[in-house]
């Protein structure tokens, strides 16, 4: 809802998500839901095992400190997740044939931009939101499921599942403003115009007010209890399988 409101100005950032999804239908049928849908999916692919890899040996190295490991597990996220989703935002709110390929968007960009300015830039606010929303991911998926692990009769992959998917909404809901921030000042494609964290934010608070930092929330929240359920159920699984054959 981020990239497609900067496409279409003021007009969308009152729009609902039924709205959105309309509006993406009439204009630009099934295959405008899966505009950048490679990036993402090369993305995900590379940050889910960054995430627990980095986490999980700062954790080690360090004896179980969170803030340490996250905040460890936060700089390597946004070293990797920064080039990815400046694409990824870069061709979400541009037409959707405007680009053949990720690889064509990020040669544009570059051609632009230089490589470092096209590929990272938004990377210091990225840190910004990937060190506490880590934080808060992992701190809250080790109460919830400790708590759920705790109760009589409960099946061991419902600790997993409900706690991946509440730590998700929980780490979104922390730093969400700030990702709106971020995609803001990555989405442009004007080779120059690179606004610092507070121009933007000001420049989006005239925009819409207090409101348009929320703006996109439900349907990050549905998709991130999805994902991060999911993630955790699959991660706990695999590490109890490696366990017993290893």
């Amino acid at each position: 809802m981020q990239s497609f409101a900067a496409r279409r100005g003021a007009d969308a950032v009152a729009m609902s998500p039924i709205q959105t999804v309309k509006c993406i239908l009439d204009e630009e049928g099934v295959r405008g839901f899966y505009s950048s849908v490679k990036p993402t999916m090369q993305a995900q692919f590379v940050i889910k095992g960054a995430t627990f890899l980095s986490y999980e040996s700062v954790m080690t190295l360090t004896g179980d400190n969170v803030f340490l490991s996250s905040a460890a597990c936060g700089i390597v996220c946004a070293i990797i997740n920064t080039p990815f989703e400046r694409v990824k935002v870069v061709m979400q709110s541009a037409e959707c044939d405007a680009f053949a390929s990720p690889l064509e968007c990020a040669q544009k960009l570059v051609q632009q931009d230089g490589l470092f300015n096209a590929l990272y830039r938004g990377f210091g606010v990225t840190v910004l939101r990937e060190i506490p929303g880590t934080y808060v991911y992992f701190q809250a998926y080790e109460t919830i499921s400790a708590a759920i692990s705790g109760l009589a009769g409960v099946p061991s992959w419902v600790a997993p599942l409900i706690g991946g998917a509440m730590a998700g909404a929980a780490g979104w809901i922390s730093i969400y403003p700030v990702d709106v921030v971020k995609t803001s000042m990555q989405i442009d494609l004007d080779g120059g115009n690179r606004e610092n964290m507070i121009d933007a934010t000001l420049r989006l608070w005239r925009k819409g007010g207090p409101f348009i930092f929320w703006d996109g929330i439900t349907p990050k929240l549905a998709r991130a209890v999805v994902n991060h359920g999911t993630t955790f159920l699959i991660f706990e699984n695999l590490t109890v399988e490696l366990q017993r054959v290893l």
